[in-house]
């Protein structure tokens, strides 16, 4: 920001100040001082006219009851008039800031929100304080938004399309090579889940076959991988319909099913069926229940691997009791009812325990 001290003598018409380009006039004699600009790129502007104005700036120091702001496509430029000095002279304050360098600290307002002061703080530490009409600092307000420069000056506007274009390109840059990063990480992602699928199969071929009908005691502990013949749509459907219609006669319980971007996931909401019955009449069994509701099965979609999709199934939340993963008996059969769901749409999918 640019400050300056002045004085005009009472019978002077006016005159310019070069280092601050701006011009002063008395239309006439007894009528307020009108500043105007004089840089070259400021061919349009607009002026308000204040009630007062407080401004700091280093050593600098300004008040005055009254006063004026002008609003060019570059800056804005605030008049603080003193008045006359006892010796026939008017004296003023002038200070000059460009927009980029001029933000609003804090407006005040009114009873029914409207502006009836505010304050500017410039990137140079210093301030401008403006009060007076709520219509004129309405009207001052949105002169400044970046926007107003677009009726305030050709070249203003043209600079500020360049640069809007620019900042637009960047952006589209900056998301494409996002884009591109974020492809180049999933395809490596599921290669190495192809790979590691491949391996895993291998070794487990070589291992006594488990039913999976009858399963382990431990499979709501393990991580189950599949590889299917059949769009990732349908594969989390599948997922969706295990744990709608699974679980038996028996074990049966209550999920809540959540989508999600990439695969679903299964909330244990608690038993349902003969078993719920028999739990409202033992402590034990309540409580575990209580300690389990709200675990959750998660299902993702790790991509595509050819005509294939590599999927993943785990238990990843829950709580214990004793060492026992609360409700246990309850989500085997369920996670087991998966790889029959995505028999149906593929006979031949392949399955890893883990």
């Amino acid at each position: 920001m640019r400050t300056g001290s002045y004085k005009l003598g009472i019978r002077e018409n006016g005159g310019k100040i070069a280092d601050l380009q701006v011009s002063l006039s008395r239309p006439a004699a007894g009528r307020r001082l009108e500043l105007a600009p004089t840089g070259q790129d400021e061919p349009l502007y607009r002026t308000y006219n204040c009630r007062s104005l407080s401004m700091k700036h280093g050593k600098a120091r300004g008040y005055a009851n009254t006063g004026s702001v002008v609003v060019t496509a570059r800056r804005a430029i605030f008049l603080l008039l003193k008045g006359p000095n006892g010796k026939g002279a008017e004296t003023f304050t002038i200070a000059s800031a460009d927009r980029e360098e001029l933000t609003v600290a804090k407006t005040k307002t009114t009873f029914d929100g409207k502006p009836k002061s505010v304050d500017f703080a410039t990137s140079d530490g210093g301030s401008i304080s403006v009060a007076g009409a709520s219509d004129q600092l309405t009207r001052l307000l949105s002169s400044l938004a970046p926007e107003s420069v677009l009726s305030l000056g050709q070249e203003a506007a043209a600079k500020l399309r360049t640069a809007k274009a620019a900042e637009a390109e960047r952006k589209r840059e900056e998301e494409r090579k996002a884009k591109e990063a974020a492809e180049r990480a999933k395809a490596e992602k599921v290669a190495l889940a192809a790979q590691e699928f491949q391996a895993k199969l291998g070794t487990q071929s070589r291992q006594a076959p488990v039913s999976v009908t009858v399963g382990s005691v431990f499979d709501h502990r393990k991580t189950w991988r599949y590889r299917v013949a059949a769009p990732p749509a349908n594969c989390v459907q599948a997922f969706a319909n295990a744990f709608t219609s699974g679980g038996g006669v028996l074990l049966r319980a209550k999920w809540n099913i959540k989508r999600t971007s990439d695969g679903a996931i299964a909330v244990y909401a608690g038993r349902k069926g003969v078993i719920a019955m028999a739990t409202a009449m033992s402590q034990t069994a309540t409580a575990e229940q209580d300690g389990a509701i709200g675990s959750e099965v998660k299902f993702e979609i790790l991509g595509r691997d050819g005509d294939h999709t590599l999927c993943v199934m785990w238990l990843a939340s829950n709580a214990t009791r004793l060492g026992f993963v609360n409700d246990g008996r309850f989500f085997r059969p369920y996670m087991r009812a998966v790889e029959d769901q995505l028999r149906q749409i593929d006979p031949s999918v392949q399955v890893i325990k883990d």
